[in-house]
């Protein structure tokens, strides 16, 4: 047993919910010596966890830290003064109310903090694996299967926006039919609720969509989408797209869902970035590489026409040297000619 572990017996009044040790129990730090006076629910609680049922006498002969008196018959009180330890502490009902309260409290934030590090390892997870995507298509799947899951529900889309087209299209789907699915390929500022989530920037939470007047909640009903939670991706003040997630039944979204759509949003946006910077440079270095193998294709054109014309002009200076080698045969013939007749004279 742990140093630190308080004991405590349980005087219960026999009556009641019996919560206060069904909370002591979630307590690593207490060890529940005995009961005493227990209800029905209290009994079971005590038979499953093996917990001693006594009475008041033999319980205070196991030497309690703490006796926890719910009962509020004073000859219980007397008889617990009477045989009780020097050391041992008793808690009266009403502080015992108090405790009880502290520990819903401090395991309800215990709760909280195991799920907030659960969504942080979920987002982390999430965060890898959209990394290591190799399409923005694998990565929006990824993230849609997610949180699908995360949230428990059946049907979500991702739809990105097209700036040349002014238009968005689905890039990820689960559970949505085909002609819904070409519903949300749409034209930016022709209304509806996909306007809605834009113009709203921050998350969109609809409970029940036959409250809404939007021109796509009657395709949404026919479709089985009575309730949505959607967030719109945006890089700065620019659009990049919406995610939506479609429950089948009137839902109140939480304020952990919400945040989680949020933080999930964000790593969309993150995604989408870059694929598109990747897509940039992919595009760049193509037009770089045609570039220069149109330069290359330059430097042989110019090099085969250098060539021809060092050609051409290795056979102009050939012809040159053969017409003045025959020239000056020609012309050495009649001189030499001239030169004789002029010694014979």
């Amino acid at each position: 047993m742990n140093n630190f572990t308080t004991k405590i017996a349980l005087i219960s009044t026999g009556t009641g919910e019996g919560s206060l040790l069904s909370e002591m129990l979630k307590e690593p730090f207490i060890e529940i010596i005995g009961l005493s006076n227990p209800n029905i629910k209290e009994l079971k609680t005590a038979t499953e966890f093996n917990i001693p049922v006594k009475d008041v006498r033999h319980l205070l002969q196991e030497s309690p830290d703490i006796v926890i008196n719910l009962s509020l018959d004073e000859d219980i009180l007397v008889e617990i003064m009477k045989y009780k330890r020097p050391e041992t502490e008793v808690v009266n009902k009403k502080s015992a109310d108090m405790i009880r309260n502290l520990l819903e409290k401090r395991q309800n934030k215990s709760k909280e903090i195991k799920n907030l590090l659960n969504e942080a390892k979920d987002l982390y997870r999430i965060g890898v694996a959209i990394t290591s995507s190799e399409t923005i298509e694998d990565a929006l799947n990824t993230l849609l299967i997610e949180a699908t899951r995360f949230l428990n529900v059946s049907a979500g889309s991702i739809v990105l926006y097209d700036r040349n087209n002014n238009s968005f299209t689905v890039k990820a789907s689960r559970g949505i039919s085909e002609d819904l699915l070409n519903s949300f390929q749409c034209i930016k500022g022709t209304g509806g609720l996909t306007e809605h989530i834009i113009n709203k920037r921050i998350p969109t939470v609809i409970s029940d969509i036959g409250n809404y007047n939007f021109s796509d909640s009657r395709e949404l009903l026919e479709n089985g989408i009575i309730s949505l939670m959607a967030t719109p991706l945006f890089a700065g003040e620019v659009i990049n797209g919406i995610i939506y997630l479609y429950d089948s039944k009137i839902r109140d979204w939480s304020d952990r869902e919400i945040e989680f759509i949020i933080h999930l949003g964000i790593q969309a946006a993150y995604a989408i970035e870059k694929f598109k910077l990747l897509e940039t440079i992919t595009k760049k270095n193509l037009l770089l590489e045609e570039l220069n193998d149109r330069l290359e294709d330059k430097v042989i054109e110019k090099t085969a026409e250098l060539a021809k014309a060092n050609k051409e002009l290795e056979r102009s200076n050939k012809l040159k040297s053969q017409f003045i080698a025959t020239m000056s045969h020609e012309l050495r013939t009649p001189i030499n000619s001239i030169l004789g007749f002029q010694n014979c004279f």
